[in-house]
């Protein structure tokens, strides 16, 4: 169990890929099968398993972008976007100069 702790603060220390980190754990049960025969034949030798095991779980945020102006919004905001209650297209509501007294919204649709 600690040595698949020390591989995952290995990957956040230096941004490891996940196939990295994969290769990583799968040479680390090599090793540990040569040097104490079947000794460790159970230790898990795959990411998906190890995540599973340390009940780690990988926290993405989704973000939908503007297809003119590239400014980001979540995708679960857009998604749920309600105008009088009723389901509607959320539009962009980015301010190109906001400060400028020639103000020109963005007003593009986010989703179909």
């Amino acid at each position: 169990m600690w040595i698949l702790l020390w591989i995952m603060n290995f990957k956040m220390k230096f941004n490891l890929s996940d196939v990295a980190t994969e290769a990583l754990i799968k040479f680390m049960k090599l090793v540990l099968i040569k040097i104490g025969s079947t000794e460790f034949e159970a230790f898990y030798g795959s990411l998906y398993i190890a995540k599973n095991l340390l009940e780690l779980s990988d926290q993405f945020v989704n973000f939908v972008a503007c297809q003119k102006c590239h400014k980001l919004y979540k995708k679960k905001d857009v998604i749920n976007f309600r105008r009088n209650n009723q389901p509607s297209i959320m539009n962009c509501t980015h301010i190109e100069f906001p400060n400028s007294a020639a103000q020109r919204s963005c007003n593009t649709a986010l989703s179909r």
